[in-house]
């Protein structure tokens, strides 16, 4: 209903447009139907169908998903508004026997990001629900330096496996200068001097990987209580980061909440 002020009188009160957002549950939920991609012959991977839903920010969005032809066995989903303008999008790739998935990139457009807009949360929502309906044992990506963090949200966990990118992270975490955080450094420097003891047999220089794995893990989530945006305990490196399926489940409560926030009826 239109609303007209008498002549002289003007209006005092002021409308913060991210006032409306901030963990807001969408009243109507959309439940996602589900067809198969036909990128190639016999191609059964599962692909939701376009989704139509209500952001109390900005309006009617839309999230897809269709072939990339960057790559064999590439998709891409992709967020627009209702003008058709790409807000954000993920690369990701599903293996057409295992099912399992790469992430390859995911990008969210300058004037949208660390906003309340949340559209890099919907992307991951989105490669999630293909997750479970593939019945992919895992996501896989490799995290800019930036972005572990953002990942470490949604339950990534490092996965090292190269001996530079676990050097790398132990570079981060020694260079680490707060008390409170000494005895995981102390751990790291451990783990360095053990590298530097044992550089010729490779099968314990693996076995370290999978300890700075464990470190960086416990690293990020101490962080992320005093720090949830990574600001003063930056990586200084990107690194590879996993997101398994029985993690997924067992977190299930916490991402049903995500789809609910996001407007989406989807259950695990």
């Amino acid at each position: 209903m239109a609303k007209f002020f008498l002549p002289g009188f003007i209006p005092t009160m002021k409308i913060n447009p991210t006032a409306l957002l901030p963990q807001q549950t969408v009243q109507k939920l959309i439940k996602p139907h589900w067809t198969t991609s036909h990128a190639f012959e016999n191609d059964t991977r599962k692909i939701f169908e376009p989704i139509e839903f209500h952001n109390p920010l900005i309006g009617k969005l839309f999230m897809d998903i269709k072939e990339n032809n960057e790559g064999f066995c590439r998709m891409v989903i992709q967020i627009k508004n209702r003008l058709n303008k790409l807000l954000g999008s993920e690369i990701i790739s599903i293996d057409k026997d295992t099912k399992n998935i790469e992430g390859l990139r995911i990008t969210v457009e300058p004037e949208y990001r660390r906003k309340s807009y949340k559209f890099g949360e919907l992307l991951r929502l989105g490669s999630i629900m293909e997750m479970i309906e593939n019945k992919s044992e895992y996501i896989n990506i490799f995290s800019v330096n930036d972005a572990v963090y953002f990942h470490s949200k949604y339950k990534f966990e490092p996965q090292i496996k190269a001996f530079d990118e676990r050097n790398n992270v132990l570079e981060t975490i020694m260079s680490e200068k707060r008390e409170t955080l000494k005895d995981i450094k102390a751990q790291a420097e451990k783990i360095v001097s053990a590298i530097e003891k044992n550089r010729h047999i490779a099968e314990l220089q693996r076995k370290y990987c999978q300890q700075t794995s464990a470190l960086a893990k416990d690293y990020i989530e101490r962080v992320q209580k005093e720090d949830p945006h990574g600001k003063i305990h930056p990586f200084k490196y990107g690194i590879s980061m996993s997101l398994k399926r029985e993690t997924v489940l067992e977190n299930k409560n916490f991402f049903n909440e995500l789809f609910k926030k996001h407007g989406i009826d989807y259950k695990l």
